[in-house]
């Protein structure tokens, strides 16, 4: 049974705090304009004494607010008490709110039923604008609202007459009106704000489970592959007939299977290994200093059974003939993944290659490319992802589990170095391993020498 999620009520107020601040800053170039528009229309109804008086004010309130937003961005949950962060902004917002809706009753005309109806709606706007502006936290909310509406009903109360009257009657539906659309938009802020605190303990739950799945699979290690090393031994024995020829000729073919099925059985234990080490971040590479040439000469001898058997052409093509400071095992679990790779999805007659070169600036670049089908555009983001693979015309049984460039990725990036791919649908696919020009060396160090 699935365990309801019951988000956190610190966090929560914390992050509907954060949309508020959000929302004002990313609003702040539009307050100089309404200011001014505000100011403009103050001069015209009462004179410049009260528009400029107000205007001071609202850029005092202007400047509280964006520095409680902007000091709030800067504060890490967990470290500033919410309660505090979240009073900062309020208040804040209050001194904006009481300054820019304080220009109604400031600017009012008594008796003049055209100013104060422009001023009216200009109040409403602004209402509504602010409104829309702090519907993330409820207090800001609430205090918009209530704040407008005891300041309309009140200017409207005083200034008495049969049109003030009924404008002070239908002002309550307006506000009305405009809290229950607020609350909405609260409750969708809410709504959204919680699903992202759940989304957050999925995946710190997909962590610790990736984590104990680590840690089963670095325990199983002994346990699966001791019994296995046991089967490929004898079972080479019986392919080599070390002991004399089989009774039936069917034997050696029972044998070859099943030394075959096992070393597949081996590639993919290592690679979850190898996988599970990267994922679990305690891959550390070593600094040995080897020959580069060397190190692909032993690759390409331990693929080049595979690429007979599909009659491919799997060639060094030479280059770069130095010297790296690298984590030799590491480097050559990269070449042979890559290479493994390009001879598996390779059509019969195909090419294969692996060259390295210098950059420029000194990096290093491994390139294995071959002639295959290539991989579609869709599929790209995903090859590197653990378990991911790329549609291809091979055999289920051929198509591994998907660790493999995974675990070259994880090997490469320890290792300070980049990965890119470059492929198209019939026109095969290039991996290009970048390492930083530190790890590369063009001759041996003196003390080696000697």
């Amino acid at each position: 049974m699935t365990r309801a999620f019951t988000p956190s009520h610190d966090r929560l107020i914390w992050d509907q705090t954060d949309e508020v601040a959000r929302g004002v800053i990313r609003e702040q170039h539009m307050m100089p304009l309404s200011a001014l528009g505000l100011t403009t229309v103050g001069w015209i109804y009462t004179g410049p004494g009260l528009a400029l008086f107000w205007a001071g004010a609202m850029i005092l309130s202007t400047a509280a607010l964006l520095v409680a937003c902007h000091w709030f961005k800067r504060q890490t949950y967990g470290v500033t008490p919410t309660a505090k962060a979240q009073r900062t902004v309020l208040l804040g917002s209050l001194a904006q709110t009481v300054v820019t809706g304080g220009h109604m009753p400031l600017f009012w005309v008594a008796g003049n039923t055209e100013a104060n109806l422009v001023l009216l709606l200009i109040f409403m706007a602004s209402a509504m604008l602010a409104v829309a502006l702090t519907a993330a936290s409820l207090p800001i909310l609430i205090s918009n609202v209530a704040f407008h509406a005891v300041v309309c009903e009140a200017v409207l109360l005083i200034e008495g007459g049969d049109t003030a009257n009924l404008l002070a009657m239908l002002a309550p539906l307006y506000f009305a009106a405009l809290a229950s659309s607020g609350a909405r938009t609260y409750q969708r802020h809410r709504e959204v704000l919680t699903l992202a605190q759940e989304r957050e303990a999925m995946i710190e739950d997909l962590t610790q489970a990736n984590q104990a799945k680590t840690r089963f699979l670095a325990n199983m290690s002994h346990e699966l592959r001791t019994p296995l090393n046991a089967i490929l031994g004898f079972s080479e024995m019986m392919k080599t007939q070390s002991f004399g020829p089989h009774g039936s000729p069917k034997y050696l073919e029972y044998a070859f299977d099943i030394h075959s099925s096992g070393a597949h059985l081996l590639d993919l234990i290592n690679d979850l290994l190898d996988g599970a080490r990267v994922d679990a971040g305690t891959y550390v590479p070593s600094d040995e200093i080897f020959a580069l040439p060397d190190l692909f000469d032993e690759c390409v001898r331990l693929l080049q059974g595979r690429a007979m058997e599909k009659n491919l052409s799997l060639r060094c093509v030479g280059g770069f003939a130095g010297y790296l400071k690298a984590d030799r095992r590491g480097i050559k679990q990269v070449v042979i993944n890559l290479l493994a790779n390009a001879v598996k999805f390779s059509p019969g007659r195909g090419r294969v290659a692996l060259s390295a070169a210098l950059e420029p600036n000194g990096d290093l670049q491994i390139l294995v490319s071959d002639n295959g089908p290539g991989i579609d555009a869709a599929d790209l983001p995903r090859i590197f992802q653990s378990f991911g693979q790329g549609r291809h015309d091979v055999a289920e049984r051929d198509r591994g589990v998907g660790l493999g460039l995974a675990i070259v990725k994880g090997i490469v990036t320890a290792h300070g170095g980049t990965i890119e791919v470059r492929s198209k649908p019939g026109d095969g696919t290039a991996m290009i391993v970048r390492l930083l020009s530190g790890r590369v060396l063009t001759a041996l160090p003196g003390a080696l020498v000697a």
